[in-house]
């Protein structure tokens, strides 16, 4: 595996850092938050190597703007360095970017860490070179692309500029680096080409950088001589790959051609109109009835759960079948059901157990729990997940299994946040009915992360669904539910705040119900858990909105009799949640039911024990030692079993008598031993699991803190070179694992020292990248041996193939 260019940050980026105050090295540290995982970096060199890292960094991009995403294209285009001016002037300056946009743009790539001033020069992260590797469609330079070519294809490419043979390689590529990117050059060259030659060098040069199936003629065989790519290559403007398929033009080139007029331009971000104001009171109330629906609608999903679990599919995760049948048993539609139960199992209130969803301890406390309590531990687990349930798609777009493997095109927790945001940011009571603006806004806000704006809408669709069944939003406005969140966020402990802020904002579950004369039971908002119980039980559910309806029925009330409730039980357990007198033809009805209640009797029976004649009938159903089976007599020469076949059987057997089994069609069952096999013993594991997480690590501003520490009798520059030299499980690290960067070695030796969770990407023996948390237990020369949490199991990892390397939380 080859090593990747750009490994090593330098000590630009470590001096930058160094000379930071100590609230922009917090500043920097949040907007980074990898670098607070273990290990967590001792000096300002560990923290550049940290923020080099190539996931460090491509995390980094996905926070960038699409303003800031073409700001640091352009920089990258300029070589990775450039003072502010000729960045300035590659976008057209101040009249097409005004200075203090651009100083804006430029503040938000310098917060996190992808800019820094170097001297006058901006630098960015070497990797950079492969996370980015046509900025604003331009390819490589013209000396990385001619350093591939050898020395035959060179002089191919001099003959074009009357170039005489340097003597080796490097003078060539020298030579003809100084004859290509010259703007002037490459101007009189362009007037030279054939009209075919000159349309495909400008389209490469806008819509570049590479074209397929190019070759360089003569220079690798016998290729083709004619064409305009052929053209192109022989003039040096196609520089193809080592047996051709890929030309690529250089960036001077694609520059030249583009000419003196061409500037990138830099996005706005996109308005977002607002739509008047909401009615505070309007809007307060449609959040009640929302948040209240949410809590009524899992306390009565748990309640069914207790007694008719959700069975899963084979693949795991629970079907579309089964969501729909329990949402037509609670009147509620798919994707109330796919968010009830995804955000119940988050938050700890159900759990998968043998193939059945099943409510946990937590969850039947949860149900008795005050309603602000219960919307903010349900609302806390809905946060947290990982994807959107109510949008939870394969690649094709179909549906997939609730609690299902997490898969998402989205991060869901991050474009909750920046729904949030975007919301709030329109101020309080303020409408925004466009939500085409607002999905407009978030795909500049995150370009990388999001993708365009036709991949991002169904997600954001959903997440607004969402935020609205939490009373987050309504009548598109944020909520006093939503300022709450909003502001609870920001706090050290945001359950607490939240179940604070919205504790008199949602009214306690009505105890009492109102009961008509139409057998109908009306309760005004949400029912408590035991009147909601009381009514399931002897009603059918019709409606729940504002207001729950109830309606009693005979076959509703019988099955509140087989419950085990009695006629005057039954009615004293209504009068008590009553508003007012019963009705009489509620009492009508429970009597009448009552008087027919159990006239026909069904008794469960294990089997029947069959014999020739009464008085062998009459013998069998008095011996003692058969008391167990619990025989009665059906007709003279019938008894009845409470015992199952087997059991029934063995009994008669010990008692001295011979029975034989029968089929139901009364044919004789020949009885014999099963088989049994035994399963093949596991590969026993070398090591133990992984035991309990490190210790609590320092935060952002502890961490700042530290660094910025003062060293005695040094300042603060000389401080940073005074960096502790590398391990001996470092040194054997990057012997045997030259593709990774210095960052990436320090975070994989330190997990082997210290038994870290670590996660690398690692290239099996077919070639095959899986990305895998493994918690390190020895390192013998080339191999790392771990326990690996995909495969549940102790593996063998070369590490010459692993990829990359990045921290995880314990």
């Amino acid at each position: 595996m080859a090593a990747r260019s750009g490994k090593a940050p330098g000590g630009k980026l470590t001096g930058w850092l160094g000379s930071l105050p100590e609230d922009e090295l917090t500043a920097l540290l949040r907007t980074r938050p990898d670098t607070l995982l273990p290990p967590q970096p001792r000096t300002f060199g560990e923290l550049a190597n940290r923020l080099s890292t190539p996931h460090s960094v491509r995390s980094a991009m996905e926070s960038l703007t699409a303003a800031g995403l073409v700001l640091l294209e352009g920089i990258r285009a300029l070589g990775g360095e450039a003072n502010q001016e000729r960045v300035h002037q590659l976008f057209g300056g101040p009249a097409a970017l005004p200075s203090a946009r651009m100083t804006d743009v430029l503040t938000e790539l310098r917060r996190l860490g992808l800019v820094w001033p170097h001297g006058e020069r901006l630098a960015t992260p070497g990797i950079l070179g492969e996370l980015m590797p046509s900025p604003l469609s331009l390819g490589r330079p013209a000396r990385a692309l001619l350093d591939r070519l050898t020395v035959q294809a060179l002089r191919r490419i001099g003959t074009r500029y009357d170039l005489a043979g340097p003597p080796d390689k490097a003078a060539w590529v020298t030579a003809l680096n100084a004859a290509i990117v010259d703007p002037d050059t490459v101007s009189r060259l362009r007037g030279q080409l054939s009209p075919a030659a000159r349309e495909l060098a400008d389209e490469v040069a806008r819509h570049g950088p590479r074209v397929s199936g190019v070759y360089l003629p003569s220079a690798y065989g016998a290729m083709p001589v004619e064409g305009p790519d052929a053209e192109l290559a022989l003039t040096g403007w196609l520089i193809p790959e080592t047996w051709g398929h890929t030309g690529e033009m250089p960036r001077e080139v694609a520059l030249a051609l583009r000419g003196p007029d061409y500037h990138p331009t830099v996005p706005a971000p996109p308005t977002l109109p607002g739509g008047g104001h909401a009615d505070q009171e309007q809007l307060l109330a449609a959040a009640q009835r929302a948040a209240a629906a949410t809590i009524d609608g899992l306390s009565r999903l748990l309640a069914l759960l207790s007694y008719a679990p959700l069975t899963t599919v084979q693949a795991g995760g629970v079907g579309t079948r089964e969501l729909r049948r329990v949402g037509k048993e609670l009147r509620a539609g798919e994707h109330e059901i796919r968010l009830w139960l995804e955000s119940a199992a988050e938050a700890g209130l159900v759990a998968v157990q043998g193939g059945a969803v099943l409510p946990t301890e937590e969850g039947e406390q949860w149900r008795h729990a005050g309603p602000a309590a219960a919307w903010v531990a349900l609302l806390a687990g809905w946060w947290d997940l990982p994807v959107n349930p109510t949008h939870r798609v394969d690649i094709d777009g179909k549906p997939r299994p609730a609690l299902g493997g997490r898969l998402s095109g989205v991060n869901a927790n991050r474009l909750r946040a920046d729904l949030l945001e975007t919301l709030s940011a329109v101020g309080d009571w303020t409408r925004v009915p466009d939500l085409d603006a607002v999905i407009d806004l978030l795909a500049w806000r995150r370009p990388l992360a999001y993708g365009d704006v036709a991949t991002l809408r169904p997600y954001v669709t959903a997440a607004n669904a969402e935020f609205r069944a939490f009373g987050l939003i309504a009548d598109d406005a944020l909520t006093p539910f939503g300022r709450a969140l909003r502001d609870g966020v920001r706090t050290d402990d945001p359950p607490a705040a939240l179940v604070e802020a919205v504790a008199g904002l949602l009214p306690a579950p009505a105890g009492t119900a109102t009961f008509l004369p139409d057998l109908t039971a009306i309760v005004s908002g949400a029912a408590s858990v035991e009147l909601a119980a009381l009514l399931d039980n002897c009603a059918d559910a019709e409606a729940r909105d504002v207001a729950s309806t109830w309606r009693f029925s005979p076959g509703s009330v019988r099955r509140a009799l087989d419950a085990g409730h009695t006629a005057d039980g039954l009615l004293t357990a209504l009068t008590a949640v009553a508003d007012k007198a019963l009705p009489q033809p509620l009492s009508y009805l429970v009597h009448d039911v009552a008087r027919r209640h159990g006239t026909v009797r069904v008794r469960a029976m294990g089997c029947c024990v069959c014999v020739p004649d009464p008085v062998l009938a009459t013998e069998i159903a008095q011996h003692r030692a058969l008391a167990a089976l619990e025989l009665a007599k059906l007709a003279d020469t019938v008894l009845s079993s409470a015992k199952p076949v087997a059991e029934t059987l063995a009994a008669l057997r010990a008692a001295g008598y011979a029975p034989v089994r029968e089929d139901a069609d009364g044919q004789t069952v020949v009885e014999r031993a099963p088989t049994r096999t035994a399963k093949a013993p596991g590969r026993t594991r070398r090591s133990r699991p992984p035991g309990p997480p490190p210790a609590a690590l320092l935060s952002a501003g502890q961490l700042a803190s530290v660094l910025c520490r003062p060293v005695p009798a040094l300042d603060r520059g000389m401080a940073t070179q005074l960096e502790p030299g590398p391990g001996p499980v470092s040194t054997a690290v990057s012997a045997q694992a030259s593709q990774l960067t210095p960052g990436e070695v320090a975070i994989l030796a330190d997990a082997i020292e210290r038994r870290h969770p670590v996660r690398i990407d690692y290239v099996s023996g077919s070639d095959r990248m899986t990305s895998r948390v493994v918690d390190p237990i020895e390192l013998e020369q080339d191999l790392l041996i771990a326990w690996c949490r995909l495969r549940d199991d102790e593996r063998t990892f070369l590490l010459g193939r692993i990829a990359a390397v990045r921290p995880v939380a314990g």
